[in-house]
């Protein structure tokens, strides 16, 4: 609320946009706060430039929406950025691309859902907002050096030897 009343008495270049952003972030962080939901790993940017602010808001747009077809021009137009600029300070500041990005919280998801459920493949990749349970596969074992089913099945021997 101190940023929203700082831009408001200050005025400067973009200070409304600022304050629809800043205004955003304290609702979605109240809904997720109502909900329940903690994320994994909290986000460590600094909120006071308005490039880290705007790529935060990126990110918390991709963790809500990972299941849906999303573009760089997508993404860009739901934070009222250029997709050129956007690509370069999301780059920039997370060290990778949106899309790299967008994978990671992809096959994080697949991950959960391989561990607790029985679902096949195909499910999960449509759950995850991956083409396919063949593409999902692919990613998978690139990201974590194992297959699904290789991963599912080492699951299983532990919790045999475990419980």
């Amino acid at each position: 609320f101190f940023r929203i009343l700082d831009e408001i008495r200050e005025k400067r270049v973009g200070y409304v946009m600022s304050i629809k952003q800043q205004l955003m972030c304290l609702l979605i962080a109240a809904v997720r706060n109502l909900n329940g939901d903690r994320p994994a790993a909290p986000i460590k940017l600094p909120l006071n430039a308005s490039d880290h602010l705007i790529v935060r808001n990126c990110i918390l747009y991709l963790e809500d929406n990972y299941q849906e077809p999303i573009t760089l021009e997508k993404l860009a137009h739901e934070v009222f950025f250029s997709p050129r600029h956007l690509a370069r300070v999301f780059k920039t500041i997370t060290g990778s691309t949106v899309m790299e990005y967008l994978t990671e919280i992809r096959i994080a998801r697949a991950k959960q859902l391989l561990e607790g459920s029985d679902a096949s493949l195909e499910d999960i990749a449509q759950e995850c907002g991956i083409s396919s349970g063949s593409y999902l596969s692919t990613l998978f074992k690139k990201h974590y050096g194992t297959s699904p089913n290789q991963f599912r099945k080492t699951l299983s021997v532990r919790k045999q030897h475990n419980g």
